[in-house]
């Protein structure tokens, strides 16, 4: 099995997300409010780091 990269430009991100906003956002503050909850977890990343991280 082959494992392949897609790279795709920025009028092909502008067309999916065109004329989506309003579902966007519902999506990103569902998300804010489920992980303010507790209800989400970040697994552990070696490239995110948050101010004041010493690990």
């Amino acid at each position: 099995m082959s494992k392949s990269i897609l790279v795709i430009g920025a009028e092909q991100v502008k067309k999916a997300l065109e004329k989506k906003e309003k579902e966007i956002m519902d999506i990103v503050a569902k998300t804010y409010i489920s992980h303010n909850e507790s209800l989400t977890s970040l697994p552990h990343s070696i490239f995110l780091r948050f101010p004041n991280d010493n690990t």
